[in-house]
C-alpha cells in the first residue's frame, strides 16, 4: 500500500489519525486515482491543476463499473472490405482491358484498407469506465482493459468496509 502513501504525499494530503490504507486504483491517463483507505475515499487528478476530492466512507453513495466490449462494427467491415478486394482481385482475371491497371491497383487499396480496419479492432480494447458519487460529485473516469480486475477488486474491499461499519 505504499503506492497510496505515495499518492497522497505527492498532494499534500495528510494521513487521519489511525488511518489504514487499503486500496488504490489508477485510471487509464496515470495521472489521477482513487485512493480507499479504512475511513475516506480520495480521488487525485493531476494535470495542469490538481483535483482532490475526498469524502468519508459514509459520504460514497455509489459506485460503477462498466465494462465496454469491442465493437463488432469494425469487424463486420474488415471482413467485408477484404472480400470485396478478393471479389475484385478475382474479376480482373475474366477482364481483358486497359481497366486491369486500376482494378488491380484499386483491390490493393481496399485491401490495405481492411487489413487496417482488421488490425485497428485487434488491438482496440474494450476498456471501461468508473464512476462514483462523494457526496453530490460525480467523479467519472476511465480504466484501461488490463486493469478491469483492479477496478473490481477496489470496488469490493469498498464494501466489505462498508459491511464492516455496520
Amino acid at each position: 500500500m505504499a503506492e497510496i502513501q505515495d499518492w497522497l504525499t505527492r498532494t499534500g494530503i495528510k494521513s487521519m489519525q489511525g488511518e489504514t490504507p487499503v486500496e488504490t486504483l489508477v485510471f487509464a491517463d496515470n495521472r489521477s486515482a482513487m485512493l480507499l483507505t479504512d475511513k475516506r475515499m480520495v480521488y487525485i487528478e493531476r494535470s495542469k491543476a490538481t483535483k482532490i476530492l475526498i469524502g468519508l466512507l459514509k459520504d460514497v453513495s455509489a459506485l460503477e463499473f462498466n465494462k465496454e466490449e469491442r465493437s463488432i462494427g469494425l469487424l463486420v467491415s474488415g471482413i467485408i472490405m477484404a472480400i470485396a478486394a478478393i471479389a475484385l482481385a478475382i474479376g480482373t482475371v475474366f477482364v481483358d482491358s486497359e481497366l486491369i491497371k486500376f482494378s488491380i491497383i484499386g483491390g490493393c487499396g481496399i485491401c490495405v484498407i481492411a487489413t487496417a480496419v482488421l488490425l485497428s479492432n485487434y488491438y482496440t480494447s474494450g476498456g471501461a469506465s468508473f464512476k462514483c458519487w462523494i457526496g453530490e460529485q460525480k467523479v467519472e473516469d476511465s480504466v484501461p482493459e488490463a486493469r478491469s480486475e483492479a477496478a473490481l477488486n477496489f470496488i469490493n474491499r469498498f464494501y466489505e468496509l462498508i459491511d464492516s461499519y455496520y
